[in-house]
């Protein structure tokens, strides 16, 4: 990818992560300035055929795809970034809370700065959830079948956990539609916790990955 194209795909997805719109060639050429709207059709075109981004529908801007997603993740984010600012303002609220309630205490902060759903794994059978009420008032859960496809999924999560907890092993992972257990229309970020743990954000896929991977590298440290 070149590197006028890489920046028009990287304005496509943060565009599209902060609105939840798709993004239109007027759009661009505006932010853009000097490129005209002919050149980012043409670019536009060319992403939609290597597959990062696709039309929802006709005459509507474009959005990214998973594979878009994953791309993004993949060379654009610094999974390891940490954010001094988050790090204060999570520790001034768990510092007075110990073991598991200072977890707990982690995931609801991290729930209400992220806007996604905290799932923790003290153990395969231990299971801790917050947020869910953020996760399902995002435009991609509008459709009941959907909140009911993910809260099925869920409803399962102690069977699934084994898997899961397989799937991050020792290290950090991101884990974008198919790839994720908890449904193909969402994304898990998720680091193991103590000896056969994980804290998890779970979100639709149009979530904002460089922010909820600060907040997962810091609660991995408590």
């Amino acid at each position: 990818m070149d590197k006028r194209r890489e920046q028009l795909f990287k304005q496509i997805v943060k565009i599209y992560l902060a609105t939840a719109e798709p993004v239109g060639s007027l759009f661009l050429a505006d932010k853009f300035g000097d490129v005209s709207s002919a050149t980012i059709r043409n670019e536009m075109m060319a992403l939609e055929q290597d597959g990062y981004i696709y039309q929802p529908h006709i005459s509507a801007g474009r959005v990214p795809t998973e594979n878009g997603y994953k791309f993004f993740v993949d060379n654009f984010i610094d999974v390891e970034k940490r954010d001094e600012k988050v790090d204060k303002k999570i520790d001034a609220i768990v510092k007075d809370f110990k073991g598991d309630e200072k977890i707990k205490a982690a995931g609801r902060t991290a729930a209400e700065m992220s806007q996604e759903a905290i799932i923790v794994a003290f153990s395969p059978n231990q299971l801790y959830f917050t947020g869910l009420s953020y996760l399902f008032a995002k435009p991609e859960f509008a459709e009941q079948i959907t909140v009911t496809s993910v809260s099925q999924i869920l409803d399962h999560c102690e069977e699934m956990m084994p898997r899961v907890l397989e799937l991050i092993g020792s290290g950090k992972k991101v884990l974008i539609g198919t790839d994720n257990p908890f449904g193909k229309m969402c994304s898990f970020i998720a680091a193991p916790i103590r000896d056969n743990g994980l804290f998890g954000i779970l979100g639709p896929m149009r979530m904002g990955y460089e922010k909820n991977l600060e907040l997962v590298n810091f609660v991995k440290t408590l």
